[in-house]
């Protein structure tokens, strides 16, 4: 046997050998296939608040997907993706000061933002916040998520517990008197 046949034949013996193992799958890639979107923007009643709920699925997806690990044009194009046409109208509309801006995924975002919240109206919000009684359908769990909620956006800052522990000793005060 000759060494060019030995050498032709260990070739081939590779080949086949190479063709049966079992393909590799990288887990990494197949990870964001069965993690759904997140559900679209909507514009429609409290944008501000659908913002806040539509940015932390966002921010939760990006990172069980592995999304937020990838090229900034890659977020940036799935974000858009994932908000829907009536969003994507909103986007057509934004005024960026570079073009390549549209592809930054934290202008893209900023923007958002800045149209979905605005400037809040502090006085208003502490307002709200001051106003809110416990109904008497409301458990006390209920009346408390109801006023975490308020106080996001009051500014308190690390006053806000102490406000809110206030705000529940006070409406029970107002019920007993």
């Amino acid at each position: 046997m000759s060494t060019e046949s030995a050498e032709s034949d260990t070739d081939i013996g590779e080949e086949i050998a190479h063709e049966l193992e079992e393909p590799q799958i990288n887990m990494a890639a197949a990870v964001p296939s069965i993690i759904p979107f997140p559900q679209k923007l909507d514009l429609d009643g409290n944008i501000a608040t659908n913002w806040r709920k539509f940015k932390r699925t966002w921010d939760n997806y990006e990172i069980a997907s592995g999304l937020s690990e990838k090229d900034a044009k890659l977020r940036t194009a799935t974000l858009l993706t994932c908000v829907g046409s009536d969003a994507m109208d909103i986007f057509d509309g934004f005024a960026f000061e570079e073009e390549n801006h549209r592809k930054d995924i934290t202008k893209v975002i900023e923007k958002f933002e800045a149209f979905c919240v605005g400037k809040t109206n502090e006085t208003f919000e502490r307002y709200s916040f001051n106003i809110c009684d416990q109904k008497e359908c409301d458990s006390i769990d209920g009346y408390v998520s109801k006023l975490r909620k308020l106080a996001k956006t009051c500014n308190y800052g690390q006053l806000e517990e102490s406000l809110i522990r206030d705000r529940i000793v006070w409406c029970k005060r107002q019920h007993f008197a």
